[in-house]
């Protein structure tokens, strides 16, 4: 799993980790906050496929967090 961080040594916002980020409450979230806190977006479907928008401060990873060996990779 590969995610791009925020560059040592730049202003960081707080970050969350939302899993389920394609499901209802994950896409407001995301939209709520999306400004303010840099956003890691689990979801077994992709962002698009959500209807997501990207977002600078937005970084999606396609992962089923229930199946252990894609996790672990």
């Amino acid at each position: 799993m590969d995610m791009d961080l925020p560059k040592k040594g730049t202003a960081a916002r707080p970050a969350i980790l939302v899993t389920g980020a394609s499901g209802l409450v994950g896409r407001h979230f995301i939209n709520s906050f999306k400004q303010d806190y840099y956003i890691y977006g689990i979801s077994r479907s992709g962002r698009k496929a959500s209807e997501i928008p990207s977002h600078e401060n937005l970084r999606w990873l396609r992962c089923d967090i229930g199946d252990g060996a894609m996790v672990s990779r």
